[in-house]
């Protein structure tokens, strides 16, 4: 998997991708980290001529962030373990880069700044009380133990390790801070996208709805039985009172009526010309 760290950096900001943004935050500094340790830090410490032991540790811990980093895109995170060896690297460091007079003692700000971004609750606050607590064990025992820490070989190697820890800390702290800001505002935009999808969504169900509506108004149907007099065929209405079906009809529906008679009654109120008339209406070409 290629070492892109301004792609990385894209997807943060961006937000895209199929990684959520606490495991594209978690990626991007898990190859920050490599890249600083094999690429920054044990090209320094030769210079400073320290400890192999520090040199070692410092190697393997950047080759373990960036196997996490290649592990990262398939959903696999590490947090907690990724946790343990920074505290494992701080402690070996610690011993091995003078203790108090070296600047480890720098970095254990970012693994703070870490574990405030991955952990939640009181797990944070229980790992935060515990950073601190090892900090100050390393300061006592360097106080009480001085000849445990492998002292610098002169006062320029102190001040360029002092240099050289404050500058990569500087940016790794800046950097986790920075890709946490990065991060937020790229999921705040992708809300505010969301939102306004959201929005037109809505505005296009109420539209329809108010159609859905005026349509539903414009419909009026017949529904139930409907009390009728056998005789004058009158229909009884809801108020009790009785009406002709088809005022009721006309009422109810956006049905109108049209008087005619049928061939029964006509046969019936007017037998002298019932046929005749009929007649004419079933052939009205006829002549």
């Amino acid at each position: 998997m290629p070492l892109d760290v301004v792609q990385a950096v894209r997807d943060v900001r961006s937000g895209s991708g199929e990684l959520s943004l606490e495991q594209r935050l978690y990626r991007l500094l898990c190859l920050v980290t490599g890249l600083l340790m094999l690429g920054v830090v044990i090209p320094i410490n030769a210079f400073e001529h320290v400890s192999w032991i520090l040199n070692v540790t410092v190697g393997l811990f950047g080759v373990l962030a960036l196997v996490l980093y290649a592990l990262a895109p398939r959903g696999v995170m590490f947090v907690k373990s990724y946790l343990l060896f920074i505290v494992i690297v701080l402690n070996v460091s610690w011993f091995t880069d003078a203790g108090a007079n070296g600047s480890i003692g720098y970095f254990f700000f970012a693994a703070v700044v870490y574990t405030g971004i991955f952990f939640r609750g009181r797990l944070r606050t229980t790992l935060l009380v515990l950073f601190t607590l090892n900090g100050l064990a390393l300061i006592v025992a360097d106080y009480l133990y001085p000849k445990f820490s492998i002292p610098f070989e002169n006062d320029f190697a102190r001040m360029l390790d002092l240099t050289t820890g404050f500058v990569v800390s500087t940016i790794g702290l800046s950097l986790m801070i920075w890709v946490l800001r990065a991060g937020f505002d790229g999921e705040r935009r992708r809300q505010v996208e969301l939102n306004r999808q959201l929005a037109e969504a809505l505005e296009v169900n109420r539209r329809r709805t108010e159609e859905l509506e005026a349509t539903l108004a414009e419909v009026k149907t017949l529904r139930g039985l409907l009390p009728i007099c056998s005789n004058c065929k009158s229909v009884r209405d809801d108020a009790g009172l009785w009406t002709q079906i088809e005022r009721y009809v006309s009422s109810h529906t956006d049905a109108s009526f049209t008087h005619s008679l049928c061939p029964g009654c006509m046969r019936h109120l007017f037998p002298e010309d019932a046929e005749a008339v009929l007649a004419k209406m079933n052939h009205p070409t006829a002549s």
